[in-house]
């Protein structure tokens, strides 16, 4: 993995807080005196001229009282100069301390080769051949990765479009899987979507990081995948003064490259590399989507999965999740003959199934 700067503004530097300054300034003072009247200078046993440390400086205040005044006045002056420049100096010492653990950057996880790029997409489509469109962007987002040399990858930003139950979510979470990213899952139709992506600005009770950049923090790589469910129907959250605040307008900056490059935290209010999160977007009508986000976004129609596809699915499942051969073939035929069964499988029910059949393993034995 490669390391990429993170945050876009400069650190307070110690060499400029008031104390530093005050003692630099009395140093020169003092050096300064002593040049112009060498008989002040103090001299070791031997009549040797000595110099002052810092700490001498500070014991012996050695500088007329009117020097003494100037330089306090200006070291206060210059310090708050020094940190009004940087914004990461403002923040509450917890909060400094949190931002601090990206200062010397972030990884960015990369794709090895294009061979490597073939290997994930090979084990995305056979877990989810009905989901081919979405495999394929994948593939070809990652093989071009390697050959413009990127330090990371990131998928550009996709909206998986197609029926409910289809597995779409489940796909961006398998994808994350394999490149061995952190997963960031939002749901677009809950109150607060649009805070949990940007944050929410201090002077509010509620402030806080958006739930990327907390991932982003927390592991310290900044390429992770964010899924976002039911893009197609979010509301518009309003705070305590009722300003509004929707989806759409927190992820329009992020979605594009140039904006992420700077985004511009609400909580930390220093500017943050954004650019690298793979966004992964789902919806059941692709027709409800806002314009601005149709025109940021590769929008992939996907179709319904087939039984034979589901039941696939579900026997891939036996050796991850240790079932035994018995409670396999009782999901299956729960898919196959379920009464009142529709002609539209849902890979969501065959989750549900295979938990029920773990439990049904796992369960104690009584003698």
């Amino acid at each position: 993995m490669t390391r990429i700067p993170f945050v876009a503004s400069r650190y307070p530097d110690p060499r400029y807080n008031e104390f530093a300054l005050r003692n630099r300034f009395r140093a020169f003072a003092v050096r300064l005196e002593a040049r112009k009247n060498p008989q002040r200078q103090e001299a070791d046993p031997n009549g040797k001229p000595v110099s002052l440390s810092v700490h001498d400086i500070v014991d012996k205040p050695s500088v007329p009282y009117e020097v003494g005044v100037r330089i306090n006045r200006r070291s206060k002056c210059l310090a708050a100069q020094h940190v009004a420049a940087r914004p990461i100096a403002q923040l509450k010492e917890d909060d400094r301390e949190l931002i601090e653990r990206v200062r010397d950057g972030v990884a960015l996880v990369r794709i090895e080769s294009e061979d490597h790029a073939d290997r994930i997409a090979a084990a995305v489509h056979e877990e989810f051949p009905w989901m081919a469109p979405a495999t394929v962007a994948l593939w070809h987002a990652m093989r071009r990765s390697v050959r413009d040399g990127d330090p990371g990858f990131r998928l550009p930003p996709l909206v998986l479009d197609g029926p409910p139950g289809i597995g779409k979510s489940a796909w961006a979470r398998f994808v994350a899987e394999q490149l061995r990213v952190p997963t960031i899952a939002i749901d677009a139709s809950g109150e607060g979507a649009g805070w949990g992506v940007a944050g929410l600005q201090k002077g509010w009770s509620s402030a806080m990081p958006g739930r990327p950049l907390t991932a982003i923090i927390e592991h310290q790589i900044g390429n992770p995948c964010v899924i976002i469910d039911e893009i197609e129907k979010p509301g518009v959250d309003r705070n305590a003064k009722g300003e509004s605040y929707s989806l759409t307008s927190a992820l329009l900056p992020l979605l594009e490259p140039l904006s992420a490059k700077a985004w511009n935290c609400p909580y930390f209010r220093v500017p943050l590399d954004m650019s690298w999160i793979s966004w992964i977007m789902t919806s059941n009508d692709q027709r409800r989507l806002p314009a601005p986000l149709r025109s940021r976004c590769t929008i992939l129609s996907l179709r319904q999965l087939t039984l034979p596809e589901l039941t696939g699915f579900v026997r891939r499942q036996q050796h991850r999740q240790g079932l035994s051969n018995g409670a396999i073939e009782a999901v299956v035929a729960a898919l196959e003959t379920a009464p009142g069964r529709t002609a539209s499988p849902s890979l969501r029910t065959a989750i549900r199934l295979l938990s029920l059949a773990e439990d049904q393993d796992n369960r104690p034995r009584f003698h």
